[in-house]
């Protein structure tokens, strides 16, 4: 377990400045959805004292905006991601939702390169983790973690829809996997 502790040796990477976003968006179109996404984040919760990127947040969301206006896929994720999370008025739900859609966009390609080959786990876990952080604190602001699975009604999910939602014809299982008598 205290591998998943540890933390990453950042020394091999530059520090976050604005000359590095600049670069970064002069080269946008060589730039996953994935690396925007999280170079803003980097960007939103940077220290304001270390380095000032006045606009720099509102430039990646232009260029990830511009992709989905093209039909990326992934860039329509990432705007919900970004849409959702830094709205004060959206609902329990919608954060829910943007809070997976960030997992999502900004997990893929680190899966994708473990499927690969090109990334084995050691480098691949500090980076998910990190994903899966900032899914978790955008979270907090609608999940109480006090709370456990103790209180959320198993009752109110209707299984055959969500079984249909997800693709998965004639899930006719109850919760312990035997035969639903519902």
């Amino acid at each position: 377990m205290d591998r998943f502790f540890e933390s990453p040796d950042l020394s091999g990477f530059p520090p976050l400045n604005v000359e590095l976003v600049n670069d970064v968006l002069l080269s946008s179109g060589d730039r996953s959805v994935s690396e925007l996404l999280m170079l803003y984040f980097a960007c939103v919760t940077s220290d304001p004292d270390e380095q000032d990127f006045i606009d720099a947040t509102e430039r990646i969301a232009l260029v990830i905006s511009d992709r989905a206006d093209d039909g990326d896929e992934e860039a329509m994720m990432a705007m919900v991601a970004l849409g959702t999370l830094e709205s004060d008025d959206d609902s329990e739900e919608a954060t829910i939702v943007g809070a997976a859609m960030l997992q999502a966009v900004g997990a893929l390609p680190i899966l994708r390169n473990v499927i690969a080959g090109e990334m084995d786990y050691e480098a691949a876990a500090p980076p998910l983790m990190m994903i899966k952080m900032l899914a978790d604190h955008a979270l907090l602001d609608v999940l109480d973690p006090d709370d456990g699975l103790e209180d959320l009604d198993f009752d109110d999910i209707d299984l055959d829809q969500l079984a249909s939602d997800l693709g998965v014809p004639g899930l006719d299982l109850d919760y312990g996997g035997g035969p639903n008598d519902r």
